[in-house]
């Protein structure tokens, strides 16, 4: 038999096979391997491979180093390993989640997002079924992709999930206008407990249908809908037992004696009610009906033209009320009302204001901007009956002076009170302000741009800022109290320079930072002021402190820089008067004028 000497490592490649070959492969593989062990020859390092003639070998398979330890099994267990490896082995490709029931494949796809979700229905048609399971479209929120989602994808979700959906968002969903399918789409869903139509053109009767085929509707916004009649709200007030949410604000075909009137008298647990701008509020109907009610809580009812002081009247102490002999109160129960909307009413004066103390004891917020008849004697009787006040609002009543303001400082509210609106208020200043903010310790928010506030009053938000205890338990800096002031002709730089060092400065007593003043003022100062604030509450006060001292500097220089040109603007304006003078009094005038003028220099300086 002839040997054939190969030097390591050995490769031997298979250029062409036969089917006979194949079948004798492992024969082969199995007597080269056994030869190779008996030949073995460390000392050259070759080995000793018998030839076979004209045989192609199967393969392919390499002939690997010897191991460390020299040994013939060393050897044996590498060409083992070789032929291993020289064996194509099948991997098997194993669906895992096609294994998973489909309740566990339903609850991995409720991770997804709806966008999401209608993404990965066009993986397959299995994906498919499981992304439009009802269980998945419970709630079904379209102001993420209300703008890029085509309809028939809009229709064929609502229509699938059908009654499964449970909240229902469609806000701004247009295109759902005159189409065909929006009918069916609107007696699919039967399980409704919340849906918000707002700016949805749909027609009248598709509204009709969501109304009238769920009765477990617990909050309806139908804001801006122009479709809307007070048909519709009759039939709310009879399918709609349970409604506690109504949002009919904008909808001109509605109005509060023929159809809000037969809401509120049949929706029993009514809380909240929304219907800025409606008409027909002048009649006593609709609000002697809310007066028996006595349900609601929360009442917008911003920009009513109609609404008058008669109507407030109603509204809290009823049409014929009885009148305590000993106080002289009525003895109407008070009212539930915990956020009153009054905005943009102008035919209110301050006789509601009268009308509405001892009766709303638990109002929390009270929106009267744009009142311009409400004056300081409606305010100093409802603010002591309110104890807690934490919203008012008071932009552009401009009639309220400092009396106001400190019957509010004065009031029980004070300790409650965290945001108030005073923008416009002209005439309000610091004889005001400045007690406001001493006995309000829970104010987060004060708008004040267009008053008379003045530096003063900057000097004295920061020190009572400074004052306030760390209710957090940090030691870090945080907004305690964000401030409006734009337009405000008497604040200068000094009262935005005395904040910026409070901010800055730390509590000696504790070490701790606390509280800091935010500030929005006039736009040419409002970059320095917002780096100045990140400076603080990441805890860089050296910086902070650099910045301030350039501002200071910068804006003294630019102060003396005015001063100079206004003073050079003046003596140019003087030499230039002054000769004309001199040609027409004569020489001896002229030079008695100016030893009078140089006079009158000296002694100014």
């Amino acid at each position: 038999m002839q040997h054939l000497y190969v030097c390591r490592p050995v490769d031997l490649t298979v250029t062409r096979r036969t089917r006979s070959d194949l079948a004798a492969a492992p024969k082969y593989r199995s007597f080269i391997s056994r030869r190779m062990t008996e030949n073995f020859a460390p000392t050259t390092g070759l080995l000793p491979v018998p030839s076979c003639g004209n045989l192609d070998l199967p393969g392919p398979f390499t002939l690997r180093e010897e191991g460390q330890d020299g040994t013939r099994a060393g050897l044996k267990r590498q060409m083992i390993t070789a032929s291993a490896e020289a064996k194509t082995v099948e991997v098997r490709k194993v669906d895992y989640f096609g294994k998973l029931p489909d309740e566990l494949k339903v609850r991995v796809f409720g991770y997804l997002r709806p966008k999401e979700l209608v993404r990965a229905s066009l993986v397959s048609r299995q994906w498919h079924a499981l992304c439009y399971d009802g269980q998945l479209w419970t709630v079904f929120d379209a102001t993420e992709f209300y703008k890029e989602i085509p309809v028939d994808k809009l229709v064929g979700i609502i229509s699938k999930a059908g009654c499964f959906i449970r909240h229902l968002n469609l806000r701004g969903c247009v295109q759902l206008q005159n189409d065909w399918r929006v009918e069916a789409v609107s007696k699919a869903s039967q399980n409704l407990v919340y849906v918000n139509l707002e700016g949805c053109k749909l027609e009248r009767t598709a509204i009709h249908n969501i109304v009238g085929n769920n009765r477990k509707l617990v909050q309806i916004n139908l804001s801006g809908q122009q479709s809307i009649t007070n048909s519709t709200l009759r039939l709310m007030a009879v399918k709609c037992p349970k409604l506690e949410s109504l949002d009919v604000s904008w909808c001109s075909g509605v109005d509060a004696t023929r159809g809000l009137r037969k809401v509120i008298g049949g929706c029993p647990e009514l809380r909240e009610l929304k219907a800025s701008e409606m008409v027909r509020f002048d009649e006593i109907s609709p609000m002697q009906a809310m007066f028996r009610a006595n349900t609601l809580e929360r009442l917008y009812l911003s920009g009513c033209e109609t609404l008058t002081d008669n109507s407030i009247l109603v509204m809290v102490e009823g049409r014929h009320p009885d009148i305590d002999v000993l106080t002289g109160r009525i003895t109407a129960p008070p009212r539930k009302l915990k956020h009153l909307d009054l905005s943009r009413c102008n035919r209110l004066t301050s006789a509601s204001l009268k009308h509405l103390a001892h009766n709303v004891p638990d109002l929390e917020g009270l929106q009267l901007a744009g009142c311009e008849q409400l004056t300081d004697d409606g305010f100093i009787t409802l603010l002591p009956t309110l104890t807690k006040l934490t919203h008012l609002d008071l932009e552009e009543c401009s009639l309220i002076t400092d009396e106001t303001i400190l019957a509010l400082s004065s009031a029980p509210c004070a300790v409650t009170l965290k945001h108030l609106q005073l923008s416009y208020c002209e005439l309000v200043g610091d004889a005001g302000l400045g007690p406001l903010v001493k006995s309000c310790p829970n104010l987060m928010n004060l708008e004040m741009d267009n008053t008379r506030a003045s530096d003063f009053t900057m000097e004295e938000i920061g020190m009572q800022v400074r004052r306030r205890t760390d209710i957090r338990g940090k030691t870090g800096a945080f907004v305690g109290m964000r401030v409006v002031m734009y337009d405000c002709p008497s604040i200068t730089w000094n009262g935005v320079r005395e904040i910026m060092i409070r901010n800055a400065t730390k509590r000696l007593p504790e070490g701790v930072h606390g509280q800091v003043v935010q500030m929005k003022c006039y736009y040419r100062w409002q970059m320095t002021c917002d780096e100045h604030l990140k400076r603080v509450l990441r805890g860089d006060l050296c910086s902070a402190n650099k910045l301030e001292t350039k501002w200071a500097e910068h804006m003294i220089s630019v102060e003396e820089g005015h001063g100079r040109r206004r003073r050079r603007r003046r003596d140019v304006g003087t030499q230039v008067f002054i000769p004309d003078l001199d040609d027409e009094a004569g020489p001896a005038s002229s030079w008695r004028n100016r030893g009078r003028r140089r006079g009158a220099s000296c002694a100014i300086m």
